[in-house]
Parts: structure tokens; C-alpha cells; sequence
């Protein structure tokens, strides 16, 4: 792992390859203009093409991330008009936190709105620059809107994330700490240590250490500012939610990542779980075991008939909650569109299962071992 020449250039500017392999690995990452603002800041020998590369990828993203903004903009004016209170999370705002936005690459909008609210936003946004693309993909959260012209996909959500059948970080829990978005005051933000709370949830629990390296540097960046009291809430709330272990991780792989330490009084609070389960972490943020796979042990509700049952029945049908929120017509055409979607994302695993593959065994194997020492008062469920 130490071996793997991205992070050997990442970790201590060492050149190992050839210059467009690590071009090409930086860019797939959405990591190539911050790994170039890594590099200057160190003084590290730029290999052939690489910063031209970079500032390409800079440029573009900067050009992407003003449609965001104009966006926002507009959604903000209805907001305002229209008496919405849309929370914005994660892309445009973690973004703010980096020494330059164009280092942090984001490709939708996610909103979190109460759930009363979903339908008139939806009906709004549909009789003005968005469509409304019903698929069979979406199971836990309501389709996405796409701009009619260039833009970015809006993502809305009554609840950010759900383990085992449960919602977490619904508006409700979030609302009475949100802030308004200095860069847009109409539209609210998660408070900042919520937010990092939520960044670990996502990470961990939610995507099951599958996203790469750019949630670590969201970590690093979003707190790198705070003081003593930003950490000892952040303890505090990830008590009450169950979600220390989740956190504990999360701050051991971004550690790793970039390697520096936190500070003692951090470790005290969040001390890093055995090394077991952080180089399995590692593992999986590498994509070092199989490829992609279903969320089968987040979203397995108990390990037992009953549960096995209960978790097919959600597969097949999605969340009967959130799909209230469609017309009929709409409902009827998710599930008429489910068993293919299903076939599309998740053919290929359920084929190299039935083929006994070990690297989508140890997969899978991994993520019921993660979610195994997330939850240990239902391991035996």
C-alpha cells in the first residue's frame, strides 16, 4: 500500500512511473489540482506535463463551479420568494473550507428540506430549468433534478442517510442548529461540527469507505481551524448518535492520508480503532478488494430470516415513504424500471459471485466486518 505511487508522490514527492500515470490516477481521483497545490507547496519536482494538467483540470472546474453558484443563486431568490428553507450540504460548502474551491471537485447539489416541502420545491423547480428524471436506481431518496441547460444535478433529501431501515440526519435533527450560508443567506447550512459529524457518517457508515480519497481531504480541511471546544462537541454528538466509532475511523484515515498526526487531546477523544480495522479502511479506500457491490450489510436489518426478508422486500420496492412523495404515474414507472436498474448496478457483482470470484468476496467480507465493529450490539442479531 505504502508502494502505491500515487501516495508515494502524495506523501514525499516521489516520482514512481511514468508522469501520465500519475496524471491519469490524480485526475480519476478528483485529486489532480490539489495534489498540485500539494506539490508546490512543498517544493516538489513537478514531473513532465503535470502542472498543465493540473490547471487545465483547475479551469475547468472553476468554469463548472460557477453554473453551481448561478444555480444557487436562483434557488436562493426562490427561497426566499417562495418561503423554502433548503439546507445545502457537502460539494459547494466543504469546498469554501479548501485553500482553493477548484481543489475540491463536486458533481451535484445535495438539499436536505423538511419533508412537506419536497413536493412544492419539486413542482417549482420542474416549471423552470429543471426535469424530473424518474429511474429505477434511486430506492432511498427521491430521483434527481437535471438543468434543463449545463448545471449541476440537484440531489433532495428529507433525510440525509439510512442504517439498517433507519433515517439519520433528517431536517428535523438538523434544522435547530443550521446556519445560514454566508455566500447565499437565503438557503441554511449544517452547523460546522454537524456537518463533520455528517462527512464521517457519509464516508463510513453511508458509502462504506468506498469513496476515495477526497472525503479525507474534506476532513482536513473543514477542521483543521478548530479549537477544543469544536472537538469536545463533536464527541459529544457522535455519543449521542451512536457514531464514535464511525468518526474515530474517519480521523485515522485521514491521518493516514495525509500524514500528520492530530493532536494528543483529538487522539484522547477519538483514539484510532486496532490495526486490524484501519488497514482494512485503507484497503477499501484504495479500492483495493473487489469492486463495487451492494450496501448489503448497512442496509440488512438484522442478521436472520426475518431480516433477510425484510432486506429483500426493500430492494425490490424502495423506500414506500419517499416514493409517496411521486404521482402515480411516476411510481408505477420506478417500478417498472427497478429490475433493470437493479441488473445494470449490481448484475455484474451478483455474476462474479455465482463465479465464487475472491476479490468480490473479500469485498463484501470487509464490508460485513466494518459494519460488524460499527454495530456491536447487533453483530448477533
Amino acid at each position: 500500500m505504502s508502494d502505491h505511487p500515487f501516495l508515494r508522490y502524495w506523501w514525499r514527492g516521489e516520482i514512481v512511473g511514468s508522469p501520465e500515470a500519475l496524471i491519469g490516477w490524480g485526475r480519476a481521483a478528483g485529486l489532480l489540482p490539489l495534489l498540485s497545490w500539494r506539490a508546490q507547496m512543498r517544493g516538489w519536482p513537478l514531473p513532465n506535463g503535470f502542472l498543465d494538467a493540473a490547471r487545465a483540470e483547475r479551469y475547468a472546474e472553476i468554469a463548472r463551479q460557477q453554473l453551481a453558484m448561478e444555480q444557487l443563486r436562483a434557488l436562493a431568490t426562490l427561497a426566499r420568494e417562495q418561503h423554502f428553507t433548503p439546507l445545502v450540504v457537502k460539494g459547494p460548502v466543504i469546498a469554501e473550507a479548501y485553500p482553493d474551491p477548484a481543489c475540491r471537485t463536486y458533481h451535484d447539489i445535495d438539499l436536505l428540506l423538511p419533508l412537506e416541502q419536497t413536493e412544492p420545491l419539486m413542482a417549482a423547480l420542474t416549471a423552470r430549468e429543471y426535469r424530473f428524471t424518474v429511474g429505477g436506481d434511486r430506492g432511498n431518496h427521491l430521483p434527481p433534478l437535471h438543468p434543463v441547460r449545463l448545471g449541476y444535478v440537484l440531489e433532495i433529501h428529507t433525510a440525509l442517510g439510512h442504517d439498517r431501515g433507519t433515517e439519520q440526519f433528517t431536517f428535523a435533527e438538523c434544522a435547530p442548529t443550521a446556519l445560514p450560508w454566508p455566500r447565499f443567506p437565503d438557503l441554511l447550512t449544517l452547523d460546522p461540527v454537524l456537518h463533520a459529524l455528517y462527512l464521517s457518517h457519509h464516508l463510513i457508515n453511508h458509502h462504506q469507505i468506498s469513496l476515495g480519497l477526497m472525503p479525507l481531504a474534506d476532513l482536513y480541511f473543514w477542521t483543521r481551524s478548530w479549537t477544543g471546544v469544536a472537538w469536545r462537541t463533536l464527541a459529544e454528538q457522535a455519543a449521542a448518535r451512536d457514531l464514535t466509532r464511525s468518526v474515530r475511523l474517519a480521523l485515522a484515515l485521514t491521518a493516514w492520508f495525509w500524514d500528520e498526526p492530530w493532536p494528543a487531546w483529538v487522539q484522547e477523544r477519538f483514539p484510532p480503532p486496532e490495526p486490524r480495522l484501519l488497514e482494512l479502511g485503507k484497503q477499501l479506500t484504495l479500492g483495493e478488494l473487489g469492486g463495487r457491490t451492494p450496501r448489503i450489510w448497512r442496509d440488512l436489518p438484522e442478521k436472520s430470516l426475518r431480516g433477510w426478508f425484510a432486506y429483500a422486500r426493500m430492494v425490490a420496492r424502495g423506500n414506500p415513504a419517499m416514493l409517496q412523495r411521486l404521482s402515480r404515474r411516476q411510481r408505477l414507472l420506478f417500478y417498472a424500471r427497478r429490475p433493470f436498474s437493479l441488473l445494470k448496478y449490481h448484475g455484474a457483482t451478483l455474476w462474479r459471485l455465482l463465479r465464487r470470484d475472491r476479490r468480490t468476496r473479500e469485498q463484501l467480507a470487509a464490508q460485513e466486518t466494518l459494519t460488524d465493529w460499527l454495530n456491536p450490539a447487533g453483530k448477533s442479531s
